[in-house]
């Protein structure tokens, strides 16, 4: 869904689907430092405190 949402031009909506997608523990999310369609997010601070958060906790260790 947060991919809908870049490609909308909705940072808030997409971010708030990548933000349930770590509570989730998604496996994608460990991508998402290369991801290119998350390109358009790169710029936003709260895409670092994202890929922090992804690191830190090896988001998608079940």
């Amino acid at each position: 869904m947060a991919v809908i949402y870049v490609a909308l031009g909705d940072r808030n909506q997409a971010f708030s689907w990548l933000q349930k997608s770590c509570q989730d523990r998604s496996e994608h999310m460990l991508y998402l430092k290369m991801e290119p369609l998350a390109d358009p997010l790169r710029t936003d601070p709260r895409f670092d405190s994202l890929v922090h958060r992804v690191l830190a906790t090896g988001s998608s260790a079940h």
